[in-house]
């Protein structure tokens, strides 16, 4: 141990350290500035960024001796929420800040590069800022920032000037996110971020083998290793030891078998994260290995390992059935087979999974880590771990991006076993390495398709017979492919389809919810088969979708009827001039850079199947002010947010009046998953529908207290008129004192649907649907086959905006997201353990994206709001390998489109 003396934001320190530790866990873990942030311990994602005598380093990587006698400044020493930085200003107006995770690195770069250079331009601001990683924006908004902030550090610009005031009257502006100025600032906490008292630390033991039966556990070792308070095994588990999504099949600690390569085996308790790690390799685990499948169409040949005693491989089977295929395609003039493959899909977050458990002063167990559905949660760790529901809270802690992977259980049956076991406080925090090896995927899909056209282009006839690789448990396979099937005519006409669907078991990685949930996969397929079709007949792919897409009245492939309007045809109508202008581009490239522009069109229901319902509780507090409970999940996405408009535009109260309580079992009612771009439209509903019922409650009280009709009174900006009599108007303060204050108000929201009919499909899956289309503009090197794509024109009706700031980035994030699905991203297992050999898109990837938004209400929807969360990525991909196809005659059927695989093709005689 060293004294290490240093500067740290402008203030002499002196600290007692090993100085071959790194300077972040000394700002973490020894100061408690905690704003700077792990996301993967290797210096591959940024958010560890400090200045260090005017240069930018990543903490993780910087030994604690190396800055002795140096001037370090971390984001604490930027600013504070109450007196941000101008950076973090125009970070927050900006819509630079989502989950927020990545935010103070990329803040503490922009200060360095602004004092450096005042007046950056956007490839230098690029240049700058590549070594960090943002999984949420798309870098856009971040761009954005920084030339603001450069602006107002200049005085160009009067920042306060910027932010919107929309009076009583939210809905429809971009107010900026009500936490992302902490979180600029660094001052959010998240998981990792809190530090219960007196904890033990936690690691998990982990099978190397795929699939093996566990003979023997012994733990003697190390349960008397030094510092270690105990080992849990399957056999210390109360409960059921089953984790369940639609089957109860996943275990919080294995019993008999291991099914995937990461599996939990046992967990040590230790007094320190060190002395944790090193039991864990004193546990002997005796294994007799078993047969392993990996292939799903392996799985489901006769006499192959089952991965489930007792239940076959095939875990679902679905279809959806309409007309006669038959007949379709003897009328087609043109019919295209082919197959498309889709490979597994690490999230990426950038907060790795992480979480802390203690007993309340009731005894009651309180686990407190990321989610996406806490009442979820809370039921399946209840079973799990042996205890009432009403002896469980669950809270979700700000989380640092999720896209569909926190909905399944991490850390959190962890926690909850060591807490039982020991009556301490718990604390777990997985490396960037854990996270990418046991969590779940997006699924690998294989489809094989038959689609028809006549000669005029319109489609007669689709068949696609699909096979999702679900991995070792079931988790949300069968609703993944639920969806992939609803989606999978594509928002087209098409009078005769059979689609169907497998989900298989293996053991590979688990495949969960991923962003768009199984309609990017077969929205690949359809949109491929559309140019290919276009490029038969020789015809132009916008007017193929033209003439084929949904208009309202249609049928789709379920029976449902589009009762109501909807806005593809206008999407593409206001892609033609881009559309246009993009061919005009593509006609000038010359010599080995070749160009093209891809089309892609894509639909997708807001919601989840049925039951689809959501739960809020709104009451006016003493002082006027108004405050909403909703166990909807914010992971970046903007719900607290946009939830907060919509009550306070109901209430016809500013933004500022409203404040929210979110995601606590304890305290807030069932919002329901986040997921399926659902909350706005749904959960947005019953925000309304309790906002509605207070202001019915607030007309009654002022009525029954003037002793007038309710037709005798007006509501309006928060206070309550009497109609042609000479009486103060009654103010929210006023009515709380007339016995209002903190009684609880409920809205409820219940969607409008049916199952679908398992024999053929028909039924109504969503209320409504959202539409969109992209075009990709892209320049591959024939010599290499690298695909630089330019620009994206992302156009989306998404009903009526909420809050368009937030669309626009919920898109750009999307997008950029898209990218890598298309070019570069495929989990690999012992293959994609960090962000160096799983490579996200950075900066320099990034194409410009142009939002473009159709404003359509939707009858159901909150004022007019439908969903655009998921909706922004689904088409993405096939407009660019639609565009690698246009510019190099590449037709890419496996995804990702790899130069390897671009130059392979353009190699063959």
């Amino acid at each position: 141990m060293h004294m290490i003396g240093f500067n740290l934001n402008g203030k002499s320190i002196t600290v007692h350290a090993n100085p071959e530790r790194s300077l972040l866990s000394v700002l973490r873990q020894d100061l408690g500035l905690t704003g700077t942030k792990q996301g993967c311990g290797q210096g591959h994602c940024g958010s560890c960024a400090v200045i260090v005598d005017g240069k930018v380093l990543m903490s993780c990587r910087v030994p604690a001796k190396s800055v002795a006698g140096k001037t370090v400044t971390s984001i604490e020493g930027i600013g504070t929420p109450d007196h941000p930085h101008p950076i973090q200003q125009a970070f927050s107006l900006s819509g630079a800040v989502q989950c927020g995770f990545c935010t103070p690195g990329m803040v503490i770069r922009a200060k360095a590069l602004l004092d450096k250079n005042p007046d950056p331009s956007r490839e230098e601001i690029i240049r700058a800022f590549q070594p960090h990683l943002c999984r949420c924006t798309g870098y856009q908004k971040i761009i954005a920032a920084v030339r603001i902030s450069a602006q107002a550090l200049r005085g160009e610009v009067d920042l306060p000037s910027l932010l919107p005031d929309p009076g009583s009257h939210p809905v429809g502006h971009s107010i900026p996110r009500r936490d992302s100025l902490a979180k600029a600032a660094g001052t959010e906490r998240y998981a990792a971020d809190l530090q219960p008292d007196n904890p033990v630390y936690l690691k998990v033991l982990r099978s190397p083998h795929p699939h093996a039966r566990i003979i023997k556990i012994d733990t003697d070792r190390a349960a008397a290793a030094p510092g270690v308070s105990a080992v849990f095994t399957a056999a210390d588990v109360p409960g059921t030891n089953r984790l369940k999504t639609s089957l109860a099949d996943q275990p919080v600690l294995c019993d008999d078998k291991v099914r995937f390569i990461g599996d939990p085996v046992a967990l040590v308790a230790a007094e320190s994260e060190q002395a944790a790690a090193c039991a864990l390799a004193l546990i002997k685990v005796d294994y007799e290995l078993l047969p392993a499948v990996f292939d799903p169409l392996d799985a489901l040949r006769a006499g192959v390992p089952q991965i489930h005693a007792g239940r076959p491989n095939l875990l679902a089977d679905l279809k959806i059935e309409r007309g006669d295929p038959a007949a379709g395609f003897a009328a087609a003039s043109v019919v295209i087979e082919q197959t498309f493959s889709t490979p597994y899909i690490e999230h990426a977050y950038l907060e790795p999974d992480a979480g802390i458990a203690y007993l309340d002063e009731q005894e009651r167990l309180v686990i407190a880590a990321g989610s996406q559905n806490i009442h979820h949660d809370r039921k399946s760790l209840a079973d799990a771990l042996g205890l009432a529901a009403d002896r469980l809270r669950v809270v979700q802690t700000p989380t640092g991006g999720a896209f569909g992977g926190k909905l399944d259980i991490s850390v959190q049956g962890f926690l909850g076993l060591a807490v039982l076991g020991l009556g301490r406080p718990a604390k777990l925090v997985y490396s960037r390495e854990e996270t990418h090896l046991s969590t779940s995927k997006r699924h690998p899909f294989q489809i094989k398709c038959k689609l028809g056209a006549d000669r005029y282009g319109k489609l007669t006839a689709l068949e696609m017979d699909i096979v999702a690789n679900t991995g070792a448990y079931a988790t949300f396979g069968k609703s993944v492919m639920n969806r992939a099937l609803i989606h999978a005519t594509g928002p087209y006409r098409i009078p005769h389809v059979r689609l169907r669907g497998r989900v298989v078991q293996t053991n590979g990685p688990v495949s969960g919810a991923m962003r768009g949930y199984g309609a990017p996969q077969t929205t690949f397929a359809i949109e491929s088969l559309l140019d290919m079709v276009a490029a038969k007949l020789e015809q132009d792919p916008l007017h193929v979708r033209v003439i084929n897409g949904y208009r309202q009245g249609d049928l789709t492939a379920t029976a449902q009827v589009l009762d109501h309007e909807i806005g593809l045809q206008t999407c593409l109508e206001r892609l033609r001039p881009a559309y246009e202008a993009a061919k005009q581009w593509a006609a000038q490239g010359s010599g080995e850079f070749k160009r093209g522009v891809g089309l892609a069109a894509m639909w997708f229901g807001p919601g989840k199947s049925q039951p689809d319902e959501s739960e809020a509780q709104i009451e006016l507090l003493p002082d006027g002010y108004v405050r909403l409970y909703i166990g909807a999940a914010d992971m970046g996405q903007g719900s607290d947010t946009v939830l907060t408009q919509i009550a306070a535009e109901e209430l016809g109260i500013p933004f500022a009046a409203v404040d929210i309580h979110s995601t606590d079992t304890l305290a807030t009612p069932d919002g329901g998953y986040s997921s399926g771009s659902r909350q706005t439209y749904i959960s947005g509903g019953a925000v309304k529908d309790a906002a509605a019922a207070l202001r019915a409650a607030l007309l009654d009280a002022a009525g029954r207290h003037w002793n007038l009709a309710a037709d005798e009174l007006e509501y309006a900006n928060g206070l309550i008129f009497c109609s042609g009599q000479n009486k103060q108007p009654l103010s929210l303060v006023d009515l709380a004192r007339l016995g209002l204050a903190q009684i609880r108000f409920t809205g409820r929201r219940t969607a409008r649907i049916t199952s679908l009919d398992p024999s053929t499909g028909e039924g109504i899956p969503y209320e409504t649907f959202t539409f969109g289309v992209q075009l990709a503009e892209v320049e591959v090197n024939t010599h290499t086959g690298k695909t630089k794509v330019r620009r994206v024109v992302a156009v989306h009706d998404s009903g009526t905006p909420i809050n368009p700031l937030q669309v626009e980035g919920q898109i750009e994030g999307a997008v950029v997201m898209g990218l890598g699905y298309a070019l570069t991203e495929e989990f690999v297992p012992g293959g994609s353990e960090n962000f160096s050999r799983y490579r996200i898109p950075r900066f320099k990837d990034a194409p410009e994206i142009e939002s473009v938004l159709i404003d359509i209400p939707r009858p159901h929807g909150p004022f007019g709001a439908a969903a655009i969360g998921e909706c922004g990525l689904v088409a993405t991909a096939p407009a660019i390998t639609n565009a690698i196809a246009q510019a190099c005659g590449v037709r890419i059927c496996d995804l990702p489109a790899t130069k390897e695989k671009i130059r392979a093709q353009l190699l063959k005689p």
